[in-house]
């Protein structure tokens, strides 16, 4: 059912959390990948390999917020293709705009263009995103087209469809990936249910468990089954990305990472929901985490300039004291910080600039005395919206 327009805590921390694990997986070898270096070494490679498992939480993460704050919405399909999309499509220009550019000058080591054109432009960003973590901004595209549909879908399904499509996609990957491992095959793409797609899944999926967080309709032993359900999603995937890299020799395989992902998501979105339900942090601590939270997506945009500027310095200072994993997470953390405050200065900065100047001839008349009727003054410095009055007419004999 439709919700208020309140504004909920938690949402923001899961908006937190899944950036950080976006910035991690983006690390590559030195942290995200590191499991296939490790795992043959020591027992370091398994919580590094836990990590990368873990790390997969934060697209499923933001598309069940998006389904919380958006489906329960009731606007008309008019303002998703007069706001929404066009907002989104304009970042994505600019952004990619902004990435070409410093693809053109050399900003990122090994890659080039031969000849910048804005034909070139526009074929390299069709085709493909123009750096890799901005393949969101394509599938949010969609989520939002499908919008409309979704929201048809929320408002009708009972829990119990809910908790049918979430045993469908646990079901589906399990299989899907036991067969494909034993066969030493991939999953076949014929055999896939369009609704278990992740814009149309883990939207649904944020949305029910949103209701349910806010019903109260979550108990602690709901939790804890989820979390030991989460717990065997991880040491199962873990067998299966260990086996795809024996079979297939790259013991840095991604392909079954997020095999499981579902369950460990939908839990840490379950847990953090009813912690700040039932603590209310107070209200300087949730200014801080509303505004960390809505700057997380500048941090998404700007990631990828700002890691590439940060993480190797960082992590080549650090390793000679700390091993490269423990570095490049202390790195991770500085990424996020710095884009964080980047971000924040960022939004000041248009907020001001979208300020309308301050006219000197709007004046409106403050509350007048029978002794004073033509007292006027302005409130401009109040900051309250005026119109140009007419002063009342006043006799003659009062102007003498």
């Amino acid at each position: 059912m439709p919700r208020s327009r309140k504004r909920y805590v938690y949402l923001e921390v899961l908006r937190v959390v899944a950036i950080i694990c976006v910035i991690f997986n983006h690390t590559g070898s030195r942290a995200f990948l590191r499991f296939g270096q490790s795992l043959g070494r020591g027992p370091f490679g398994v919580p590094e390999l836990a990590a990368s498992e873990l790390c997969k939480v934060a697209v499923p993460c933001f598309l069940m917020v998006s389904g919380a704050v958006l489906l329960g919405k009731d606007e008309p399909i008019r303002v998703i293709w007069a706001k929404r999309l066009p907002r989104i499509v304009l970042v994505t220009l600019l952004a990619s705009v902004a990435q070409y550019a410093l693809i053109c000058v050399g900003y990122y080591p090994g890659r080039s263009i031969a000849a910048p054109s804005i034909g070139n432009f526009f074929a390299m960003t069709y085709a493909n995103p123009l750096i890799p973590p901005y393949w969101y901004l394509y599938i949010y595209m969609m989520f939002l087209i499908a919008l409309p549909l979704l929201r048809l879908v929320a408002r009708t399904a009972q829990p119990v469809h809910y908790r049918y499509l979430f045993g469908l996609q646990v079901a589906f990957q399990l299989l899907s990936s036991l067969i494909a491992t034993a066969g030493h095959t991939k999953a076949s793409p014929f055999l896939a249910l369009p609704f278990l797609s992740q814009i149309v899944f883990y939207p649904l999926t944020g949305y029910a468990l949103h209701n349910a967080i806010v019903d109260g309709r979550i108990h602690r032993r709901q939790l804890a089954a989820g979390a030991l359900a989460s717990v065997a999603a991880l040491i199962v995937t873990g067998v299966l990305v260990v086996v795809d890299g024996r079979q297939t020799g790259d013991p840095a395989s991604e392909t079954y990472l997020d095999a499981l992902v579902a369950l460990p998501a939908a839990t840490l979105f379950a847990l953090v929901g009813v912690a700040f339900r039932h603590a209310s942090p107070r209200p300087w601590l949730r200014r801080l985490l509303t505004t960390l939270g809505s700057c997380t997506f500048g941090v998404y945009i700007i990631d990828e300039i700002t890691r590439q500027a940060l993480v190797g310095p960082v992590v080549d200072a650090l390793t000679p004291a700390l091993p490269t994993f423990l570095a490049t997470l202390a790195a991770v953390l500085l990424v996020w910080c710095v884009a964080t405050v980047a971000t924040w200065i960022g939004k000041q900065a248009l907020a001001l600039a979208r300020k309308p100047l301050r006219r000197h001839d709007a004046w409106v008349p403050s509350r007048r005395t029978p002794h004073d009727p033509t007292l006027f003054c302005a409130h401009r410095a109040a900051g309250v919206r005026c119109e140009q009055m007419k002063s009342p007419a006043v006799p003659a004999d009062a102007v003498r």
